[in-house]
């Protein structure tokens, strides 16, 4: 396993710093203690062999007030053009799982947690002006520049707070 497309290097940006494999992330995210002021998980659940379990387990690592950043695939994203770059869900062939934002939601619910922000497909105006214009170009040699997520409603989020007990 390795950095995806990094501009410099993690460890100059974490305390602590983990690689692992698909089929042991979930369990070396549970063996952490619940210190965390926060988790971001960005377009990483929909890559995971246990996604439940990942999520359960992020979510079991926050302390109380602290808070999670979820953004994964929209549901809406399997019906969207093929391009390069990835638009369509399907054309990543290491997504494996496709997040339900119903579910996601649930589970973070009932795992004591308050959701401040959550969007199905979330496009940001500004963004979705830049990829509107981007748009034509991009279309016609195939590929996906972030604003065109972001002009497609590519992405789902989700903001929330671990409750204090």
């Amino acid at each position: 396993m390795a950095d995806y497309k990094q501009v410099s290097d993690p460890r100059g940006h974490a305390n602590e710093y983990i690689i692992t494999t698909p089929e042991y992330f979930y369990t070396q995210i549970a063996a952490l203690s619940a210190t965390f002021d926060a988790v971001v998980s960005a377009h990483n659940i929909e890559h995971c062999n246990a996604p439940d379990e990942t999520l359960a387990a992020m979510l079991s690592v926050i302390k109380p007030g602290g808070r999670i950043f979820l953004a994964f695939p929209s549901e809406a994203s399997v019906n969207f053009p093929h391009r390069k770059g990835t638009l369509n869900f399907y054309d990543d062939p290491t997504h494996i799982y496709l997040p339900k934002f119903d579910s996601m939601c649930e589970a973070v619910t009932s795992r004591g947690y308050r959701i401040d922000v959550a969007k199905k497909r979330y496009r940001p105006l500004v963004r979705a002006i830049r990829g509107l214009v981007k748009e034509p170009r991009c279309r016609l040699q195939g590929t996906v520049e972030g604003e065109i997520w972001s002009l497609y409603g590519f992405e789902t989020i989700i903001w929330a707070t671990r409750i204090a007990v």
